[in-house]
């Protein structure tokens, strides 16, 4: 049995190659993208050894959405990379909707996370849907603004967030983004 070094991530290249926007990072950019989307909070229940939980649970739990909450600090630790290239990676991230960077105060404490997908039931199974591989950022387009910053600025809203209708297209989020249909949750909410 072969022992892997911890940190190791086995990765199917004909994804990352068919991927234009993982093919535009450079070589930190996409060390940095890769920790983050393997940091996201599924927190189900509520562990008293982590305070300030329960944000996340409850974002998880009821809107479905994957977050990554780690520092600047902590990403350019795990990465070897110089912070200033972490904080430029972020914000290059969110411009193009591969994360969306927002800020929310839990128990008092400022604290700024990532919404880097959804979790959908498809097929009934429930699946992770990052937006590093949605339509858009696979075609190395940016994620259409309308849909980043109606997350951006409704993610605390109870209920599932992707199904919601786009108002030009009569779409969901989910259907724009990723071309799939969710059958579990009906919401007629518009953007």
């Amino acid at each position: 049995m072969k022992k892997f070094e911890k940190g190791f991530l086995l990765l199917d290249k004909k994804w990352l190659l068919d991927n234009q926007f993982f093919r535009s990072l450079s070589h930190a950019e996409f060390r940095i993208m890769v920790y983050i989307l393997s940091s996201p909070l599924t927190i189900k229940h509520h562990d008293a050894r982590f305070p300030g939980q329960e944000l996340f649970i409850r974002l998880y739990q009821e809107n479905k959405l994957l977050i990554a909450n780690v520092s600047q600090n902590k990403i350019s630790d795990v990465c070897r990379v110089h912070r200033g290239t972490v904080q430029s990676a972020l914000e290059k991230f969110d411009q193009f909707g591969s994360l969306i960077t927002v800020s929310a105060k839990d128990d008092g404490v400022l604290n700024n996370f990532y919404i880097i997908g959804f979790e959908a039931r498809l097929d009934g199974e429930d699946q992770k849907l990052y937006f590093v591989d949605s339509i858009p950022l696979t075609q190395g387009r940016p994620m259409p603004e309308n849909i980043k910053d109606y997350i951006a600025k409704e993610f605390m809203d109870g209920g599932v967030i992707y199904n919601r209708k786009a108002k030009e297209t009569q779409r969901t989020m989910l259907e724009i983004l990723f071309g799939v249909r969710e059958q579990l949750y009906k919401h007629d909410l518009m953007i």
